[in-house]
């Protein structure tokens, strides 16, 4: 099993008895069990307490990867996008509370922001028409990334560019206040200073205050030390596999 999560609103006592008793033998049929998170772990262990010997949490799979930054760069030069103008990466839906003063901060600045999930008033840039090696390297280009996506994150990261990442949905948190994205974070140091749970924290000026901050005291030393970590790790647990 390669860096498996599950669903942040599943609990074991949801799943009926048959179904926790399939998952327990699944379990038990593995030979390793790599998993990405913690909540993950402990749902696991949880279902079966015979398999944590066997069990270990593994960094993503993407960060064993390269990638080529030469895509992002044909793909602005495609659109005519100046390289050399700062890009705010904005991931996030443009209607949560602090995001929009936030671009109007930025924008007076110098700043231009752009999008790919869907076109707004606030973007400069619309990137729907980014293919997968464009999307995967695009993260170098930007001098910041709002997020409340998960591989954004991890993209962001792996660029060494820095990140912000929100969660705004309940259903994307625990009732142990985890997430996918904060264990991410957290697991870089930064999730104190770049992770919002937005659904409990009711500060508009946080977005703001935030992405100031990750630009004023970028940490690329930091940063690129774990990447590093996270790759040997990951690499660490496929040869266990061969």
């Amino acid at each position: 099993m390669l860096s498996t999560s599950i669903g942040t609103d599943l609990t074991l006592d949801q799943l009926s008895s048959s179904t926790r008793e399939a998952l327990s033998e699944s379990a038990e049929a593995f030979s390793v069990l790599g998993v990405r998170d913690t909540m993950t772990y402990d749902f696991i262990a949880a279902a079966n307490p015979s398999v944590q010997s066997k069990m270990e949490i593994t960094p993503d799979p993407t960060f064993a990867y390269e990638i080529a930054q030469t895509y992002a760069l044909r793909f602005l030069q495609k659109r005519t996008i100046d390289p050399e103008i700062p890009i705010v990466g904005l991931d996030v839906p443009p209607h949560l509370p602090g995001v929009e003063k936030a671009v109007i901060h930025f924008k007076a600045k110098g700043y231009r922001f752009a999008n790919w999930r869907c076109i707004t008033r606030l973007t400069d840039y619309d990137l729907l028409d980014m293919g997968p090696f464009e999307w995967a390297s695009i993260f170098s280009r930007f001098s910041l990334t709002l997020t409340d996506r998960f591989h954004s994150s991890i993209f962001s990261l792996k660029n060494h560019t820095p990140v912000i990442t929100i969660d705004h949905k309940p259903t994307r948190i625990t009732a142990s206040s985890q997430s996918k994205v904060s264990a991410l974070l957290d697991s870089f140091g930064i999730k104190d200073t770049n992770y919002c749970d937005a659904t409990t924290i009711d500060n508009s000026e946080w977005i703001l205050v935030a992405m100031e901050n990750s630009l004023d005291i970028p940490d690329a030393g930091q940063i690129k030390s774990n990447l590093a970590r996270m790759k040997d790790k990951y690499n660490a647990y496929l040869r266990k596999l061969y």
